[in-house]
């Protein structure tokens, strides 16, 4: 009797973490800075070698979604606008179906509000995921499904 009570509970605690793990996924992780306490003293000297202004400027890749469809995964890339790569997810579609070498350049257009940077040595075009999605279905309409 005690056995299954245990066992029971022990049921219960995967399931649970199952739901926790899939609200984590679908929850967006949000990164807290540190704040700043004000100094209370006004006879306080900063030391002049000390930069006090913020030297580095805020990563553009913010975070990665984790993302996999017909055996195909790939860690793609969240700038700090909500922003997908484009171009990543073009060379994911790639592992599926065939893509055009000029779909990009033919979806992208002046009404939408696209940037381009390069991390890590790659080429990088930030869209909307929206955008994302809309392009992503014309391509393999599964990927846009999970996107």
């Amino acid at each position: 009797m005690l056995q299954k009570i245990i066992n029971c509970i022990v049921n219960w605690l995967k399931e649970l973490w199952e739901l926790l793990k899939v609200i984590g996924d679908i929850a967006p992780e949000k990164q807290t800075t540190p704040a700043l306490t004000p100094v209370t003293k006004t006879n306080v000297r900063r030391n002049a070698l000390h930069d006090w202004r913020p030297s580095e400027r805020l990563p553009e890749v913010i975070r990665h979604r984790y993302i996999e469809v017909d055996g195909v995964a790939d860690n793609f890339r969240i700038d700090r606008l909500g922003r997908y790569d484009l171009l990543q997810i073009e060379r994911f579609c790639e592992n599926l179906v065939y893509v055009s070498p000029d779909a990009i350049n033919d979806f992208i257009d002046d009404t939408i509000n696209y940037q381009r940077s390069i991390i890590d040595g790659e080429d990088v075009l930030w869209v909307p995921k929206g955008d994302c999605i809309e392009w992503a279905y014309h391509q393999y309409p599964a990927l846009a499904d999970v996107l």
